[in-house]
């Protein structure tokens, strides 16, 4: 049998969470559709927060204090993903405005 992962701290779940949620962004800055575009990039967050704090409970560790925690380590590892998918998802409608504004004036 295998042991359960140890839960991230803090800092380091918001970390993984940024960096999946904006790598994940790049991904749905193709969608055509703006807010499927911006619902994917603001969902995606949420999902991994949530699934990434409750992991180790899921592989059957003890689930005494979690729920107490939850809030806290959930909400912040959403708010730097969502902060990070944002970013992205700003830079690449920035990008694509330019990129239309150069073809209407013809360069």
């Amino acid at each position: 049998m295998f042991s359960p992962l140890p839960s991230p701290t803090l800092q380091a779940g918001a970390a993984l969470v940024a960096l999946v949620s904006a790598i994940l962004a790049l991904v749905w800055a193709r969608v055509s559709s703006p807010s499927l575009k911006w619902g994917l990039a603001l969902g995606t967050p949420l999902v991994l927060s949530y699934s990434l704090y409750w992991l180790p409970t899921w592989q059957g560790a003890d689930p005494f204090e979690y729920s107490t925690w939850a809030p806290i380590f959930i909400g912040s590892w959403y708010i730097a993903g969502a902060a990070a998918a944002s970013l992205i998802m700003g830079l690449d409608a920035l990008r694509r405005r330019r990129r239309r504004t150069d073809r209407q004036i013809g360069r």
